[in-house]
């Protein structure tokens, strides 16, 4: 156990002393959630067609001592998209090591039935998570890309979240 992995039990054994949480897995929430980093970007509008890809776009570069770890992210869109197995999004944020390595996909949103599905406007959609490409060494950075299968889809404009937390 780490000194930080000691400090988040000693929290937990004192939130359920002096607070209402009686419940271990909500204490446990709420002290994880002490140790979050919000990422929000934006991507600012629709694109231009269906077949238009972003590339690697670097959004966030890790100004800490330490390693962080991507934990989850959400696309809320301004507009929606149908899924579609042949003509689709992959969207992506990618991680890498901040000395000029490949990044590697740590949450996917995949615009067909059998990924992420249908997009709704205005509903925060999760991705998948790649827990294997989810560190962030301090310099590392995160990247956005959408890459498009068949004639594509239309990404609409809207709201990316990606929550990291603090690595032990």
């Amino acid at each position: 156990m780490t000194t930080l992995g000691d400090m988040k039990k000693r929290l937990q054994g004192s939130l359920a002393l002096t607070t209402t949480l009686t419940d271990p897995l909500t204490r446990k929430a709420a002290i994880e959630q002490l140790f979050e980093i919000q990422v929000p970007f934006s991507k600012a509008s629709d694109d231009s067609m269906a077949a238009d890809a972003t590339a690697n776009t670097k959004v966030w570069t890790n100004p800490y001592e330490y390693d962080v770890y991507v934990k989850s992210g959400t696309y809320n869109a301004n507009g929606t998209i149908t899924a579609h197995d042949t003509n689709n999004a992959v969207i992506t944020v990618k991680t890498d090591d901040g000395a000029a390595g490949t990044p590697a996909a740590a949450l996917t949103w995949t615009t067909s039935t059998t990924g992420t599905g249908n997009v709704a406007a205005g509903v925060a959609e999760a991705a998948s998570l790649t827990a294997a490409s989810a560190r962030v060494v301090p310099g590392g950075n995160l990247w956005f890309n959408i890459a498009k299968g068949g004639s594509g889809v239309v990404v609409r404009a809207g709201v990316f979240g990606v929550v990291l937390t603090r690595g032990e």
